[in-house]
């Protein structure tokens, strides 16, 4: 299988501003640490595969890809990092929302469970959803969790 990088034991490394087009795997990353911003992962059979990996994405698109695996632990590092950052996102605001969504992404934090971090999340985007359904303006802060959510939709987890 043509594989456009392969990571096997590797740490610290970051993708910056990386193109990956039409190949069978765009990405394989195995017991790796890896940190990926502004990449374009599109049009190959499997976009990113992960195995016991920390595996970090920001502003990427992952956009084409027929298939992306993720490995038991790397789920969590994802699901881990999108809760630290819908923490940081509404560490601010004052809405009695935005307090119990940090509150609940804190929960996540604390569990090991790859289910129970599923369920927490569906509660957060429960909690959001009746705010970009209304008319007009949504607020900025849940316009952005709401975009870690089409993130994680991107990468095949279903919540």
């Amino acid at each position: 299988m043509s594989t456009a990088i392969r990571l096997r034991n590797a740490r610290h490394v970051t993708l910056d501003n990386v193109s990956i087009r039409g190949f069978q795997r765009g990405i394989l990353a195995e017991n790796s640490q890896v940190f990926m911003r502004r990449t374009n992962i599109s049009g190959n059979f499997i976009g990113i595969e992960t195995y016991n990996s920390d595996f970090i994405v920001a502003n990427s698109i992952l956009n084409n890809n027929l298939d992306i695996l993720l490995g038991k632990n790397s789920e969590i590092t994802i699901l881990d990092t999108i809760a630290r950052r819908i923490i940081d996102i509404t560490k601010t605001p004052v809405e009695p929302v935005a307090l119990d969504v940090n509150w609940i992404a804190r929960r996540i934090l604390s569990t090991k469970d790859v289910n129970q971090k599923m369920s927490l999340l569906k509660q957060i985007k429960e909690k959001i959803s009746p705010y970009l359904i209304i008319g007009g303006q949504a607020v900025s802060w849940i316009v952005m969790i709401y975009e870690l959510f089409k993130i994680l939709q991107e990468l095949g987890f279903h919540i």
